[in-house]
């Protein structure tokens, strides 16, 4: 018998993916080719792991046939009814540009040559392919269609978002009338255009005039406004969610809990939990770079933020502060934790500094009830009733510090908390509004953070120890001097100034170690110390209560501190930041880049 030829099984795209990877491959690259090419069922995986298997050098001498399938794509995106093909193409191109970039993911322009080609026709054909891809979003009738079209453009700017080629993306109106259509009707996919968005408008926006970013200041849809929102905050609420799926949160506990009480409970978290927590956040909160970038250029998305939905347990301003409370008190765990929760530190920061918005976070009729983290204690008490945005940006702050002050502590973060109590504090004295709030745990809280910057100062650490310190003792003393004006009770004043008596030692050993720029509060506190123990002198056996009852009846007579003691802390300066909102955009980027199309 004649043995049986060998029959070659090997579907016929690969075998063309082959011919396309290898230098020795010389077949016409005509428009004959791409339409039988695009009309096989791509097979992505077999695709990937050959464009794996072929070196960097082979990449480059094959650049001019990568560049005939991206001419081909360019002009196919015209044609209305090749739906297939299209999809097709932009899968196939799509994996083309993840492996590229992973081939040499520290050089962009290496991208950039094999796909777009000749540098004399490089702007034109760009321009080109962005324009019709906009076409298709906009025009096409095939749901499918719309979707890849707009996963494929997240992953092309992803890809190209450390090029000089952004900008033509950003700087693009098409672009901008695109993603806003996209997103006010909801067209299929339309989740992607909101991470586009906030990319787009991160990107060099203090480097360059970024033009969509200009677009978007003027937006004033409300039905664009609460598109965005709905889709954002239900991905922000799934985000929180697997935080809390991870570990639920214990039980509240009632407002005698001591916020700085340290006990030894099974309930905090183990060592997988711990690595589990190091795995968020993921790429949905991309949506919140969206949302932050709209509320620093738009100040109609900014009021509408606050007052959509407002009494709604799952409201935007509910929902930002709760998962502000879960990132910050887990920021330690990965890279993008903390800068997310410094992003939300500088948002925060930047609603206070402004008039309206620092209004709308202690109206009476915007009571929100707030899910707080639980999961690591010491955690501050349940309010018996719902607060006022402003408490819960408290009890933020008091959480993130809390759970993440380590002896090698990142100093910008810490400002920002400080300064945001400050600031909060500031605010509810000069407009003389008396806070329902748990204010003896948050003293306990302050008075506990200086002994950490105590333990701080003896540390190999030390060098940090100045920056923290004196933003510290001036909040220290701007509340001792105005603490009257927002507190709501005598008690919570006494309560204060016996801890700041407690404390002295302590605040001395700090001074005596640290070199201050400016000594003004630390003298001021010196001062309020030195008059109430002299009052106390009198009684030189007084009991904690029987000091307090001394304190009580003098505290009318406290120094008045100096003018510039009572200065307030300057409006934060967003440019200040660039080099952080440069690695938070980018490293947003990078987690999308290699999101493949469905």
């Amino acid at each position: 018998m004649h043995k049986a030829a060998t029959v070659d099984t090997t579907p016929k795209i690969v075998t063309l993916y082959k011919c396309l990877t290898s230098r020795y491959w010389t077949g016409n690259l005509d428009n004959v080719f791409w339409r039988e090419f695009f009309l096989l069922s791509p097979r992505l995986q077999e695709l990937k792991q050959i464009l794996q298997e072929t070196s960097t050098q082979d990449l480059a001498s094959n650049g001019p046939k990568i560049h005939s399938m991206y001419l081909f794509v360019v002009d196919l995106l015209l044609s209305k009814d090749e739906h297939l093909r299209i999809h097709n193409a932009l899968t196939t191109l799509q994996m083309f540009l993840s492996a590229m970039s992973n081939q040499k993911s520290s050089d962009v322009n290496f991208t950039v040559y094999l796909l777009l080609g000749n540098i004399d026709s490089i702007d034109t054909q760009f321009s080109l392919f962005i324009r019709n891809l906009c076409d298709v979003i906009k025009t096409s009738d095939n749901a499918q269609c719309i979707h890849d079209s707009l996963s494929f453009f997240l992953c092309f700017l992803a890809t190209l978002y450390n090029s000089s080629f952004i900008s033509h993306i950003f700087d693009s109106y098409d672009v901008f009338t695109t993603l806003v259509t996209a997103i006010l009707h909801q067209k299929p996919g339309f989740e992607v255009a909101i991470y586009a968005l906030g990319l787009l408008s991160a990107c060099d926006k203090f480097e360059t005039v970024n033009t969509l970013r200009v677009h978007l200041s003027q937006i004033s849809e409300e039905p664009f406004f609460e598109a965005v929102l709905k889709y954002s905050i239900a991905q922000l609420i799934a985000l929180r969610d697997e935080y809390v799926a991870i570990k639920p949160d214990d039980s509240p506990v009632s407002s005698f809990f001591s916020f700085f009480t340290i006990r030894s409970l099974p309930s905090n978290p183990d060592v997988k939990q711990e690595q589990q927590f190091a795995t968020l956040p993921d790429k949905r909160l991309v949506m919140f770079l969206t949302i932050y970038e709209l509320c620093t250029c738009n100040k109609r998305f900014c009021k509408f933020l606050f007052q959509f939905k407002e009494n709604d347990p799952d409201s935007p301003s509910s929902t930002l502060l709760s998962l502000a409370s879960y990132i910050n008190v887990h920021q330690r765990q990965s890279k993008r934790a903390y800068h997310f929760s410094m992003l939300f530190l500088i948002l925060f920061h930047l609603q206070i500094d402004d008039p309206i918005t620092s209004a709308l976070l202690v109206q009476s009729n915007s009571d929100l009830r707030v899910r707080m983290c639980l999961q690591r204690y010491p955690f501050p008490s349940y309010p018996a009733k719902p607060y006022v945005p402003m408490g819960y940006l408290l009890d933020i702050c008091c959480l993130g510090i809390q759970h993440n002050a380590k002896l090698k502590i990142s100093t910008p973060i810490y400002i920002l908390y400080l300064t945001l109590l400050h600031k909060s504090f500031a605010f509810l004295a000069q407009n003389l509004i008396r806070l329902e709030y748990h204010w003896k745990e948050l003293w306990r809280f302050l008075f506990s953070f200086l002994e950490f910057c105590n333990t701080l100062i003896n540390s190999e650490f030390s060098n940090n120890a100045p920056l923290i310190v004196e933003p510290l003792l001036n909040l220290l003393a701007y509340t001792v001097a105005n603490v009257d004006a927002f507190v709501q009770n005598t008690e919570e004043m006494v309560d204060l100034l016996y801890k700041l008596i407690r404390n002295a030692q302590i605040l001395q050993l700090i001074l005596s170690k640290v070199s201050l720029k400016n000594r003004r509060a630390a003298d001021y506190l010196l001062g309020v110390i030195s008059y109430l123990t002299s009052k106390a002198s009198e009684s030189p056996d007084s009991s904690p209560e029987e000091l307090m009852v001394i304190i009580k009846e003098n505290i009318e007579s406290i120094p008045v501190a100096e003018p510039q003691v009572l200065s307030n802390i300057p409006p934060l300066r967003e440019s200040n930041y660039r080099l952080f909102h440069k690695r938070v955009s980018r490293d947003m980027a990078e987690l999308l880049r290699n999101v493949q199309i469905s």
